[in-house]
């Protein structure tokens, strides 16, 4: 994943991304796992934004965060 977040314990949260866009491009090259925010992040997929596992990825994000200023 490219910022780096363990989602091990919220693997509903990783997406698989086709790097060159081509989704019957199964080689392994070509598969990348992302968070979903990130795989958002990617050209031509701002349309995952509006998925509901992005908005709970947020603020699960989110409360990491307090959570860790908190401590």
């Amino acid at each position: 994943d490219e910022c780096n977040m363990d989602l091990s314990n919220h693997k509903k949260y990783l997406d698989t991304h086709h790097v060159n866009g081509l989704k019957n491009d199964n080689s392994k090259d070509n598969l990348k796992v992302l968070c979903i925010e990130c795989h958002a992040k990617q050209p031509n997929h701002a349309h995952i934004t509006v998925n509901c596992r992005y908005k709970q990825f947020l603020e699960l994000k989110l409360n990491k965060r307090v959570l860790i200023k908190n401590l």
